[in-house]
């Protein structure tokens, strides 16, 4: 901000002091012409300042306001195609088992989700709407399974509940959008309150510069020849104001203008940081980010300063910056490689980085911050609760059928247990594969989302890492250690 009004009083002190000069000319006979040239030469600087201060503005409200309504357009896809997933593994085993007790838990759990816009089931050709309109439940039973479906408030998909081949039901998940709509409605009540601040600057502005030249213009006209120069050349009468005072009420202008910027990102519930390549902060930042970490000293750097609230991210966010200062690396694999989320003081954060380039250089860096702390809570909540009721319908079956599931633990431990000393990467793709299809049969889809991690970076041709392997041994082993207890009873 304070570079923009920098900006603005430059562009005031070389086109508004020329006016003084401009009353002299017109005391030696130059007439009108002259001061109306200029005044349109100050009209259309004016509005080319205000232009591009437009433009600056909505330049770096975009990249971060586009970054959120892509991963929130993301989260409700996946959320559709998932749920639907998720809920028809659910109900095949609920209906295969003749459990409907556990079938119409499974749908109220969903349906109270505050997300969740409808549900709806169909069983024998007949449509059984849970909650919501069954015309839609008709037109999204009549695309193809496991795609999205887009509607007018709702992102919508269904998936086949089978057992042994044999179709049970159609499960349908209708998913609110909402939260998209209420972001993309903030992101243009944001871009007009700044065409709004833009546009009354620039009519301010054109008042004072038709005020100052018709002020030059007035002495030529109602003067006499003779007496025009030596009266211009006068000192100004007592309480009239000089081009200087002139420059300093415009001053004052910018610095209410200044403050009115400083109001719309300082209300803002993101915090934004702006970083020479150096690593070194600009004095340019919302209070947001005071809020949370603590106003930063003079000449701090980015690395020290976010140390102060977790010491792991101060070496990668500096060989980050190194990185993109030597500009051996490209630019967007240097930003993929900087830390992605802080945790400080009990809180979660997003951290974006939104390069500002002068032509394929960047020149600062605008570093988006966001509290996630209420979003990673529920996905844990609801990560927890998938892994309950995955374990509950398990542990039922346990009661029905134990030589089945003591058959598929005794697989699955000797698919892990296989693992644990390495091989060659298309033979433990295979395994892992095996893996995730024997507990993806039985409903257990957290197990499966881990296994389709590490299958997707074995399919690349790289062997397992000792990380991937503890995950897949561990995770098993709590799945095991959880189904033990339950079996054993209080």
């Amino acid at each position: 901000m304070r570079d923009v009004k920098e900006y603005e009083v430059f562009l005031l002190r070389r086109f508004v002091r020329p006016l003084g000069r401009l009353r002299i000319r017109l005391g030696r006979g130059r007439g009108r012409d002259p001061v109306r040239r200029q005044r349109v030469l100050l009209l259309l600087a004016l509005t080319a300042c205000v232009a591009a201060l437009l433009g600056i503005l909505l330049t770096l409200e975009q990249p971060p306001s586009e970054d959120l309504t892509s991963q929130i357009q993301a989260d409700l896809a996946w959320r559709a195609l998932r749920g639907a997933q998720e809920l028809a593994t659910t109900s095949a085993l609920a209906l295969s088992a003749g459990d409907t007790e556990s079938f119409n838990q499974a749908l109220d759990a969903y349906a109270a989700s505050p997300d969740i816009q409808a549900i709806a089931i169909e069983i024998d050709g007949k449509i059984l709407s849970n909650r919501g309109n069954r015309a839609l439940a008709v037109r999204v039973f009549a695309a193809e399974p496991d795609t999205l479906i887009r509607g007018d408030g709702y992102v919508a998909s269904w998936a086949e509940a089978a057992s042994k081949g044999t179709q049970l039901c159609k499960v349908a998940v209708f998913v609110s959008t909402r939260q998209l709509e209420e972001v993309q409605r903030t992101r243009t009540e944001i871009a007009e309150y700044l065409a709004i601040i833009c546009l009354a600057a620039q009519a301010l502005g054109v008042v004072i510069i038709l005020w100052l030249t018709r002020r030059a213009q007035q002495p030529a006209e109602d003067a006499p020849a003779g007496a025009t120069a030596s009266a211009l050349d006068a000192p100004p009468p007592p309480g009239g104001s000089t081009l200087e005072e002139q420059l300093d009420e415009r001053t004052h202008e910018l610095d209410d203008r200044k403050r009115v910027l400083e109001l719309v990102l300082d209300h803002s519930e993101q915090g934004f940081l702006l970083v020479e390549l150096g690593g070194r902060l600009a004095s340019d930042r919302s209070a947001t980010v005071d809020r949370w970490f603590g106003e930063p000293g003079p000449e701090v750097m980015l690395a020290d300063y976010l140390s102060q609230q977790s010491y792991d991210i101060g070496a990668p966010i500096r060989r980050g910056l190194e990185a993109i200062c030597e500009g051996v690396i490209p630019l967007h694999e240097c930003l993929d490689q900087m830390p992605k989320q802080l945790a400080a003081g009990g809180r979660t954060f997003d951290l974006k980085y939104a390069p500002l380039l002068d032509g394929n250089r960047p020149q600062r860096i605008l570093l988006v911050i966001s509290d996630i702390t209420e979003r990673v809570a529920r996905e844990r909540a609801e990560q927890a609760a998938r892994e309950e009721k995955e374990l509950s319908t398990l542990a039922a079956l346990l009661t029905t059928n134990r030589a089945e599931v003591d058959e598929f633990f005794a697989e699955v431990a000797g698919l892990v247990a296989s693992l644990d000393a390495p091989a060659n990467a298309e033979t433990e793709r295979v395994t892992v594969r095996k893996l995730k299809d024997s507990c993806a049969y039985y409903g257990l889809d957290t197990y499966v989302g881990l296994c389709d991690r590490v299958e997707a970076a074995l399919a690349e041709g790289v062997v397992m890492t000792d990380e991937q392997r503890v995950a897949i041994a561990s995770d098993w082993g709590n799945i095991a250690a959880q189904l033990a207890r339950r079996a054993a009873g209080p």
